[in-house]
């Protein structure tokens, strides 16, 4: 694990070997990393002040509160592996358990790594804000902080680059 912080003040922390959610993630990490204090570009409309200002102050709520164990809803559309809506269980830090709310099915334990938990979605929403991604938008829980609705398109050149979360039904669990 590693933790850094944006261009724009926001800590987050990667664990190296649980950050497995597709190419242009990762890319945006190593250009975050090599890029390091590069400007914002003012001609894609991201709103990079607002919403590093926004991302920190719903890292601070999460913080706060502390919680390591929980569990929660997880709808992420993308085209990448597990676009289905899962039910997540998080365990000090670590994904613990994922069932796919459809079937009632349960992820693999090598697959796991797949699903982020709520840290791990801070930080693909910071590396979003620093690029900065084409298109962002995110809102977060009052009282957790937590991103109750996110949505990236990294490039509008691109397709099939785009990725949403949805995060509802979280409970902290003892």
């Amino acid at each position: 694990n590693a933790t850094m912080r944006t261009r724009h003040s926001v800590p987050v922390t990667v664990a190296w070997g649980s950050l497995r959610h597709g190419f242009a993630t990762m890319a945006a990490l190593a250009v975050l990393l090599v890029s390091g204090v590069a400007g914002c570009d003012s001609s894609t409309g991201l709103k990079s002040g607002t919403d590093a200002q926004a991302l920190a102050a719903a890292v601070a709520r999460w913080e706060a509160n502390a919680t390591q164990s929980y569990r929660f809803t997880l709808e992420r559309y993308c085209f990448c592996i597990y676009s289905t809506p899962l039910r997540v269980t998080v365990r000090n830090g670590t994904v613990l358990r994922a069932q796919v709310i459809a079937t009632g099915d349960f992820l693999l334990d090598t697959e796991l790594g797949a699903v982020q938990t709520i840290p791990q979605i801070f930080t693909i929403l910071a590396l979003a804000i620093d690029l900065p991604a084409a298109s962002f938008s995110a809102r977060y829980d009052p009282t957790w902080g937590f991103p109750t609705e996110a949505s990236i398109d990294h490039s509008l050149q691109v397709a099939d680059d785009e990725v949403s979360y949805r995060v509802s039904d979280f409970a902290a669990i003892p």
